[in-house]
């Protein structure tokens, strides 16, 4: 009797639950027809009308929706549920189903009907001869990518054709979307998601399928960097004018901060954009995550990851990159290179009196690293399986870090090897496998006796690591920093009021679910995930069923992703589950040393964003 109370409780509380959210959102929720009602890209506010050049579009005649992201959608207060399947993609191909034709196309490929988007100037390294956005264009909060070709392409000197030609394949595209949803779960301050992926019903200049890739309205480091085109000069130093009278509300802020005047948001704004900067290298790196062409262009000023054509997932902590510009996986040449474009073009084109806010280049590198290395520390001491809520007050001990440089040094270790992530194979190389001796030692860490001293511990460490780390002194110092450093863990979780035993096992889990990889992106190895989508790609052309691509997709991003950032303190998701009105978890509790699954609504962001909101736990032994 007692279990059919707990579950008709349970259910009611989803039904009403499903009832409330439903209710919420058919009264505040905005039509799909918003999303482009915007005169101009909302950034305009920013950036000024001087940033942007318009573009005119057709309506396809047979766009097909491949994938969309109505997370997203929900999140920023579009409606999603109030219609069937077909209707919703009817009405989101209507307002989103727009491009330019380029050669090849037929006239009978597009309607007569229009609209204006914008394509935006900017300047930095890595855009070639390209004004700026050489085939996107935007409005309101969306920017399509592989729009077709834009004014901001220079015809008498083009760059790349994957950038010139205007468009997009589907390939680049199913890249597109899982890069950035995986990337904007992971890292630690998102990415810019792919919100759609919209088949054109044509082919591009190399016989694949044509895509546009529907994004977040990217703002870039390079929009505050000018564009030396010497043709260009003076209406580049026109729009540098309008962009610097904004550059206090770009920049991004710490949590929390409240600053007074415009002077105060630079000065905090600057260093924040430095320290993000330094987060998403040390998280990048220690988690197996590279973006090989790294600019002022393919990164958010708000730290966010952009541009996911050269972002991919390594095996271990290869030295690929590019090796041309002495910029590769493990080193931070990239990320320095973009800090002193875009710190010197403020130094130059702030006023006067706001200069003194920013550091000098020496400065602000040198803080960079500093920070850069403490950040790296912690993000590897995390791979250990250990709670970042008993890390974090770990983080200046001289045991803590002599214990992450070993880690550090171990994944360094035997990966002489130099590759181009551009070219063939990424394979794996080093002396030894990190995360296979991280989860053999959690592991082993939780069985051991509670009584266990730290002598017998290292003894029996000593001994189950033999095979994975042969060499003795290596094998020693990390053995040692291990227990020293769960020894201290443990002070402090008793001082947390958090049992060992359950310290281990979150241990033990958590090392399994950090360590994991990320085959989804490890698209450079040969076959690689071309050779995986090769079938569906056939499929598409033969009957433009979107169907199985769009499952495909989806049930990639979910058995990828590993973190959840939004989780409770003292608490670990184990999986989630997303049953379309509401989302449920799976997650072990540190605390009380128990498996709960919770329902949690959906995020609704109609003004500001909402974090997300438990409707009720069930605990289970």
């Amino acid at each position: 009797m007692l279990l059919w109370q707990c579950m008709s409780r349970f259910f009611g509380q989803i039904i009403l639950s499903l009832f409330f959210i439903t209710s919420l959102s058919l009264a505040q929720t905005k039509p799909l027809s918003d999303l482009t009602a915007s005169d101009y890209p909302k950034l305009v506010k920013i950036l000024g009308k001087e940033s942007y050049q318009a573009e005119t579009i057709y309506k396809l005649a047979k766009p097909v929706l491949l994938y969309v992201d109505k997370e997203w959608l929900t999140e920023n207060g579009y409606e999603t549920r109030t219609q069937s399947v077909g209707e919703f993609e009817r009405k989101f191909l209507d307002v989103l189903g727009f491009a330019a034709p380029v050669a090849g196309e037929s006239p009978l490929d597009f309607t007569k009907e229009t609209k204006i988007f914008y394509s935006d100037y900017y300047g930095g390294d890595g855009i070639g001869n390209n004004r700026g956005s050489g085939r996107a264009a935007a409005t309101g909060q969306l920017q399509i990518k592989g729009i077709g070709q834009t004014k901001m392409v220079h015809e008498s000197e083009k760059t790349d054709k994957e950038h010139s030609s205007g468009t997009a394949g589907l390939y680049e595209g199913i890249i597109e979307v899982l890069a950035s949803q995986i990337a904007h779960h992971e890292l630690p301050f998102g990415a810019n998601r792919v919100v759609a992926l919209i088949a054109t019903g044509t082919l591009t200049e190399f016989g694949e399928p044509r895509v546009l890739i529907v994004r977040e309205d990217p703002l870039r480091p390079a929009h505050f960097i000018i564009n030396d085109i010497p043709e260009e000069l003076s209406r580049e130093i026109n729009r540098m004018r309008t962009v610097f009278t904004n550059i206090d509300k770009a920049l991004p802020l710490p949590a929390g901060a409240s600053p007074r005047s415009a002077e105060e948001r630079i000065a905090m704004g600057v260093q924040e954009f430095i320290r993000r900067q330094s987060k998403l290298a040390a998280y990048s790196y220690a988690n197996h995550f590279l973006h090989s062409a790294f600019s002022p262009s393919n990164v958010e000023i708000s730290g966010a990851a952009l541009d996911f054509g050269a972002f991919m997932a390594l095996d271990g902590y290869t030295r690929a990159g590019r090796p041309e510009d002495n910029e590769l996986n493990g080193d931070t040449n990239a990320v320095e290179s973009v800090l002193r474009e875009f710190l010197e073009s403020l130094r130059e084109r702030l006023p006067v009196a706001l200069q003194k806010l920013v550091p000098t280049i020496p400065e602000a590198v040198q803080f960079f690293r500093n920070i850069y290395v403490a950040d790296l520390q912690y993000e590897m001491a995390l791979l250990t399986g250990a709670p970042e809520e008993l890390v974090k007050n770990m983080r200046k001990s001289a045991q803590f870090r002599d214990f992450a440089n070993t880690l550090i040094q171990i994944a360094r270790d035997g990966n002489d090897e130099i590759f181009n992530a551009f070219d063939g194979d990424l394979k794996r190389t080093g002396t030894y496998n990190l995360e296979a001796i991280l989860n053999k030692m959690s592991t082993e860490l939780e069985a051991a006796q509670p009584l266990r001293s730290n002598k017998i511990l290292a003894e029996w460490f000593n001994q189950v690591l033999t095979s994975e780390i042969p060499n003795i002194t290596v094998r020693k110092k990390l053995i040692e920093g291990y227990v020293d450093f769960v020894s201290q863990m443990g002070e402090e979780a008793l001082k947390q009021g958090i049992a060992i035993p359950n310290m281990k096992k979150y241990m033990a889990l958590a090392s399994r679910i950090r360590n994991r990889s990320t085959p989804a992106l490890m698209r450079r190895y040969s076959p690689g995930p071309r050779a995986a989508w090769k079938d569906k790609f056939a499929a598409f052309k033969e009957t433009m069923d979107p169907q199985p691509i769009r499952q495909a997709l989806e049930n990639t991003i979910r058995n990828n992703r590993r973190t959840f950032h939004d989780a409770k303190p003292f608490t670990l998701v184990l999986q989630e589950k997303n049953n379309g009105n509401y989302v449920e978890r799976e997650t072990y509790n540190l605390r009380t040393d128990k498996i709960e699954k919770t329902i949690l609504e959906k995020k609704i962001n109609l003004n500001k964003p909402r974090t997300v909101a438990p409707l009720c736990s069930h605990v289970f032994m």
